[in-house]
């Protein structure tokens, strides 16, 4: 049986059979249109080995980081692509982007993605810790985290994500006793968090972790918009 593969790219669709060539060849065309900068090098990286209907979100969340590195110096991200642990630190990604359903998450990723290249200060393994880190959380979990941050520095944002996603108030709200199952799963937001090392501190004031404020600070939550 022959399935269809619909891959947006620049205004256009490309509709082709599921052929493993096929596939590959429309990917790579797909990124090199929507990044140009960043696409080339990625289709240098990038094998046919990924499950056909996941292509898309790669080229979105491609697309996404093409326009984190849009102010970095074209010399400058070539050569930092071209190196053995950004190569390995994406390949470890791509997994991430394929299972991307989220605008948010694309975002997290390719913010990840950005910031290992233009900072610095972390080495190759501490980058892939993070990137391990995300996704070991869901997308609750990343908006409870970046709430516990918030909490610290503004008030008046932490007032508005408490009434944008009503869950928070479950997950932090300590009681013994649990009224429904969704409740229950709230709760278990909160647990992957301490048990992740991601926050810390007493009930009532806990508050993120070093780590978890290095995990913040490079998927960038406020900067996720894949628009």
């Amino acid at each position: 049986m022959t399935e269809k593969l619909t891959i947006k790219a620049k205004d256009q669709q490309l509709d082709i059979d599921t052929n493993r060539a096929d596939i590959a060849a429309a990917f790579i065309r797909s990124i090199v249109g929507v990044a140009p900068i960043v696409g080339p090098l990625v289709a240098e990286i990038i094998t046919a080995t990924i499950p056909n209907q996941k292509l898309e979100r790669i080229v979105i969340s491609i697309r996404v980081l093409e326009d984190r590195l849009k102010y970095v110096e074209e010399d400058v991200i070539r050569g930092k692509f071209k190196t053995d642990t950004f190569t390995d630190l994406l390949e470890d990604a791509f997994p991430q982007m394929a299972r991307a359903l989220t605008d948010e998450r694309k975002g997290y990723i390719a913010n990840l993605l950005a910031n290992s290249l233009t900072d610095d200060t972390l080495n190759h393994l501490a980058q892939k810790k993070l990137l391990s880190l995300l996704n070991e959380l869901n997308d609750a979990e990343i908006i409870l985290l970046h709430f516990y941050a918030v909490r610290q520095a503004d008030e008046e944002k932490a007032a508005a994500m408490l009434k944008e996603y009503p869950f928070i108030q479950e997950a932090i709200t300590h009681k013994p006793e649990t009224r429904t199952e969704e409740d229950l799963m709230f709760r278990e937001y909160h647990g992957t968090l301490i048990m992740t090392s991601l926050i810390m501190g007493p009930v009532e004031k806990e508050h993120p972790s070093p780590t978890g404020y290095l995990l913040l600070k490079y998927i960038q939550p406020d900067k996720t918009s894949c628009g």
